[in-house]
């Protein structure tokens, strides 16, 4: 063999190698496009799916809210539509003529007298003949600011009973502001 077959064999030998070189690593590459690419789908689906997440849950949140300030202000309305019955009623309490008032604030006066010996009763100004009209001469009568109703105290001033239009509207409120609210709605 001459120099010229042993190189020429060297380079069929170089070219060959080099082709499987090359057709190997153009395998590879292809193996590594098809892999990166189907990586880049399912991180695309991943991210796709973590957005939608992301979306409904935001969704959610947003509609929540929005529940939340619907039956906060729905409430408000409520209260405040009971609130203008409940000065409806004491209005018109207030303007009941002097015939009605009186046997409303007898009874006042007589449920005080069940509880303790009545020394004192505030009123208001309006309603004082009326008490004075009703009550043993031994009572005192004295004028307070209330809208109406009586105040009941004892000889040493240590027992006191609200009777006044007031605190009977609160109390009523309070404890009956749940039925109030079934009548009205």
């Amino acid at each position: 063999m001459g120099l010229e077959e042993v190189k020429q064999d060297i380079m069929e030998e170089a070219e060959k190698s080099v082709s499987e070189i090359i057709s190997k690593a153009s395998k590879e590459a292809e193996e590594i496009a098809a892999n990166s690419e189907e990586e880049t789908h399912k991180l695309d689906e991943k991210s796709m799916e973590e957005y939608s997440k992301e979306l409904v849950s935001l969704e959610k949140k947003e509609l929540a809210v929005a529940k939340l300030e619907a039956k906060k202000y729905l409430f408000d309305k409520k209260k405040e539509i009971m609130n203008i019955a409940v000065e409806a009623a004491k209005k018109e309490i207030l303007n009941m003529p002097k015939t009605s008032k009186e046997p409303l604030l007898k009874g006042f006066m007589s449920k005080a007298e069940k509880e303790f010996p009545v020394a004192c009763i505030y009123c208001n100004e309006s309603e004082m003949q009326i008490v004075k009209k009703n009550v043993k001469k031994s009572v005192n009568v004295l004028p307070a600011k209330i809208s109406g109703g009586i105040i009941a105290e004892n000889m040493d001033k240590t027992l006191r009973i609200d009777y006044s239009y007031d605190t009977l509207f609160n109390d009523i409120y309070e404890k009956q502001l749940h039925k109030l609210a079934q009548i009205l709605f």
